[in-house]
């Protein structure tokens, strides 16, 4: 299974990591990716407090990826975010290339996030 979470509100951050902790701790083999885009991105950056979570998290195979865009139009740069975070020129494409290869895919929007979850 492979599950895209989409985080658009920098308040919204905290829970979607918990929530991404949660979700490779209670499923095997699960593939996870975080996209931030709009004012998510503000979530994500290096010196927050949520920056061990996220250390934590991709250390465990969680992709994170900031939509260039959005950081572009806050004056932020690559140096802004810690050095796993990747970031693409649009994040509307992320979640597809995240889950290129799956048959099947459902979304559902919850606090503030989308979060999609594809079985390949």
């Amino acid at each position: 299974v492979r599950v895209c979470i989409h985080l658009d509100e920098r308040e919204k951050a905290a829970l979607v990591l918990r929530n991404t902790q949660n979700l490779i701790d209670d499923l095997a083999g699960v593939e996870v990716g975080v996209v931030a885009h709009a004012d998510g991105v503000e979530g994500l950056r290096t010196g927050s407090p949520r920056a061990p979570l996220m250390e934590y998290l991709a250390e465990r195979g969680v992709r994170f990826v900031v939509c260039e865009n959005a950081h572009r139009s806050r004056n932020l740069s690559e140096k802004d975010f810690p050095g796993f975070v990747e970031t693409l020129s649009s994040a509307r494409g992320t979640g597809r290339k995240i889950g290129r290869r799956v048959a099947v895919s459902a979304a559902v929007k919850r606090d503030g996030y989308l979060m999609r979850a594809e079985r390949r």
